[in-house]
């Protein structure tokens, strides 16, 4: 797999003349990971890049994020532009307003597990719980060596109960275990479900989609857009279903910044 900006040219070959649909992961791939979620803040250069690229008449944008989307919105803070939060779950932007529906019922179980896990993590240092409407995110990258047993322990032993249930699913990021309702919806999906909207409100049908992610949750849009569009891994030297490669939130700058200066 080759590095995205040493494959340049033939990607600049590629997406000549087309409609570019640019959607883009945001924690590990626009902003640097950082300690605690609400420390993480998107670089005042790549936002500036994100408003140049929103400028061009060949583009449309799109952020898709684990993160919610009040959360993820007021973070990127770009109006007229494509956001999506909970790995696609909701999705708001320019004639778009979709929000995948749950049972009240489950809304309920999550809300308790979220005050059982808020409980639980007053014991655990380092631990934080993030709630996120219809998931949450339980994240440890500050947790230490030695308590890292302790952590999964009290974690299995509270979210147990709930994934017997059947109603939610865990997932692990990057330092983060991520509890959400079932559903077979996901970023591939999301963004596949995007294509069909962007496309259609254009006057051309010449469009290429590119995705840019770093997360395990970003390899179902690295899988679902194999063999029709651009899909770019943050992070080298990863098993990937990705086309190229990024090193870091730096190099994607570099590589918006190319695209920014198409014409």
């Amino acid at each position: 797999m080759k590095n995205a900006i040493q494959q340049w040219t033939s990607i600049k070959k590629r997406i000549k003349g087309k409609t570019i649909l640019l959607f883009l992961d945001f924690d590990g791939t626009l902003a640097p990971i950082a300690s605690t979620p609400s420390r993480s803040h998107l670089p005042s250069n790549t936002k500036k890049l994100l408003k140049q690229l929103h400028s061009l008449t060949n583009v449309k944008l799109a952020i898709i994020s684990g993160r919610d989307l009040d959360e993820i919105r007021k973070m990127v803070g770009i109006s007229g532009i494509v956001y999506g939060g909970n790995h696609g779950c909701q999705i708001s932007g320019p004639d778009i307003n979709w929000h995948h529906a749950f049972p009240v019922a489950w809304l309920k179980e999550l809300q308790q597990l979220y005050k059982e896990l808020r409980a639980a993590a007053k014991k655990l240092p380092g631990v934080i719980v993030e709630y996120k409407n219809i998931s949450i995110g339980v994240h440890f990258r500050n947790v230490k060596n030695k308590a890292m047993a302790r952590f999964r322990e009290v974690l299995a032993e509270v979210s147990k109960p709930y994934i017997a249930s059947l109603l939610i699913k865990p997932s692990i990021g990057k330092k983060v275990v991520e509890l959400g309702l079932v559903t077979a919806w996901n970023k591939g999906k999301a963004v596949n479900w995007l294509i069909k909207r962007l496309k259609n409100s254009q006057t051309s049908q010449s469009y290429v989609p590119i995705y840019i992610g770093d997360d395990v949750t970003d390899e179902t849009v690295f899988t679902a857009l194999k063999h029709k569009g651009i899909t770019i891994h943050v992070g080298a030297g990863q098993r990937t279903a990705a086309s190229c490669y990024l090193r870091n939130p730096s190099e994607v700058a570099m590589f918006l910044e190319k695209l920014s200066l198409l014409r």
